[in-house]
């Protein structure tokens, strides 16, 4: 069994073939999966968008309920409750400057409510792992 120099020869050119299409076939994987992490991203950020239109988040639109509503003040009468300068959730004023006084209790906590799912949604569409788990429809 002699090996000869015509051989080793062949087997080293065979070897660096090999190398060769493993270092060419690696290259286009990584540009396929950069290709479809892009596509991927594009996609969630496609679906956050639409979750924001969907809720209808309109900034510094301003609130007026239209019920009348128990007056806090001593003479029982029933008032319309005006908040200007707040940005709205599906139609409910979102708390974001805290001056919320005469403003039902329940229209707050469904803007909260609705913010917290937001929130949740956009962590799932966006594959975000938040630090704390959100649930928006509990009592508490």
């Amino acid at each position: 069994n002699r090996i000869t120099l015509e051989s080793l020869s062949e087997k080293k050119n065979l070897l660096e073939n090999q190398l060769t299409n493993k270092i060419i076939i690696k290259g286009m994987l990584n540009r396929e999966v950069k290709c479809v992490t892009k596509i991927l991203n594009d996609t969630r950020w496609k679906q956050a968008i639409e979750l924001f239109v969907m809720m209808r988040i309109i900034p510094d639109k301003g609130y007026e309920n239209k019920e009348l509503l128990p007056s806090t003040n001593k003479s029982n009468q029933k008032s319309r409750v005006t908040l200007t300068g707040v940005s709205t959730i599906l139609g409910f004023p979102l708390p974001n400057n805290g001056k919320y006084d005469g403003a039902p209790i329940m229209i707050i906590t469904t803007a909260l409510t609705h913010i917290c799912h937001l929130v949740d949604c956009l962590s799932t569409v966006l594959n975000i792992q938040l630090p704390h788990r959100i649930n928006p429809f509990t009592d508490n």
